[in-house]
């Protein structure tokens, strides 16, 4: 399975979790007196942090699809593989070819690893 379309499917499956607990507060909400104004405001100050936590869960998503997407080939015709290896073969370290791709040190040390992995071509 590709990682865009793994990472997809924990979206939606999160997504849903949250819009489940989002029907169980407006149920909760429902039950509520009318008489009742602190819970009441209780149970939409709740609804309102589930909001905020959902929006900043799809911006980060958003972010890590987008580098996902790029690291997969939405780059120029060599590819980050190639540029990595040749910047690598040139005696650059991980965080400057990392700054200089506008990666994390984290992702070059990985294809990095990737790379030296791989068998020779005969």
């Amino acid at each position: 399975m590709e990682p865009v379309s793994l990472l997809f499917l924990v979206q939606l499956v999160f997504d849903l979790l949250l819009l489940a607990l989002v029907f169980m507060l407006y149920r909760r909400l429902g039950r509520l007196e009318r008489s009742d104004p602190e819970r009441i405001s209780s149970a939409l100050k709740e609804v309102e942090r589930l909001t905020k936590k959902l929006e900043k869960n799809l911006a980060e998503k958003k972010v890590l699809l987008d580098r996902l997407q790029k690291l997969s080939g939405g780059t120029a015709s060599t590819g980050f593989k190639e540029k990595v290896r040749d910047l690598y073969s040139r005696g650059k370290s991980p965080a400057e070819i990392a700054n200089q791709l506008e990666l994390t040190q984290g992702e070059v040390e990985i294809i990095l690893s990737l790379i030296k992995g791989e068998k020779p071509a005969p």
